[in-house]
């Protein structure tokens, strides 16, 4: 069964990545992204990927561009769908 998980969830390679989680989904069109900073310091950092995406805790659209830098406060994390 791990194979199986390690080919349908692609790790997100990100720029300035030390405890840092960032993983997506995808299935039939349906994508998931998730990015955690699981450290106790703010962290700045860019996603390899773009598009427009749902906020899955808040429902507020979200938009991301390759050249766009994030600024995640300690421990905070994102849920994003299409």
């Amino acid at each position: 069964m791990v194979e199986k998980i390690k080919h349908l969830i692609k790790e997100l390679p990100l720029r300035m990545m030390y405890r840092f989680l960032a993983f997506e989904r995808e299935k039939n069109g349906k994508k998931v992204i998730f990015i955690a900073n699981l450290s106790k310091t703010p962290k700045q950092f860019t996603l390899p990927t773009e598009g427009s995406f749902t906020d899955g805790l808040t429902s507020q659209k979200v938009t991301l561009t390759k050249a766009q830098t994030h600024n995640f406060k300690p421990w905070q994390y994102l849920i994003l769908t299409n």
